[in-house]
């Protein structure tokens, strides 16, 4: 898939509501939680996605990232116009850090 066929797919991959939440983890193992729900919109059966999570802070500067493959380690696959709960785990970044904002972008994707 080239670049321009990735960017067309990657804005039907739709991320909606992400938040961060704390872990619950031992207290000096600070971690957040980043949740969102992906929906596949693309017509094509989903058998690879990978994601990037950021929270930020009050300035947009990136407190914390992940890249992480969500399809097929939290699921076998998405099917077109099927929605799904991604999650990701960010560790090193506690409760008391000024996080204002959560980012989640499709980074990879790979269909059937």
């Amino acid at each position: 898939m080239g670049a321009l066929e990735f960017d067309e797919y990657r804005e039907r991959i739709v991320i909606e509501q992400p938040q961060a939440v704390v872990a619950r983890r031992a207290a000096s193992d600070p971690a957040l939680e980043l949740t969102a729900t992906v929906r596949n919109d693309t017509g094509r059966t989903i058998k690879g996605l990978e994601v990037c999570g950021t929270v930020v802070d009050s300035r947009g500067s990136p407190l914390s990232e992940l890249v992480a493959v969500i399809i097929p380690t939290q699921q076998a696959a998405i099917e077109p116009n099927e929605a799904i709960k991604a999650r990701l785990l960010l560790e090193g970044v506690g409760p008391e850090a000024d996080q204002v904002g959560v980012r989640m972008e499709v980074t990879g994707v790979i269909f059937d």
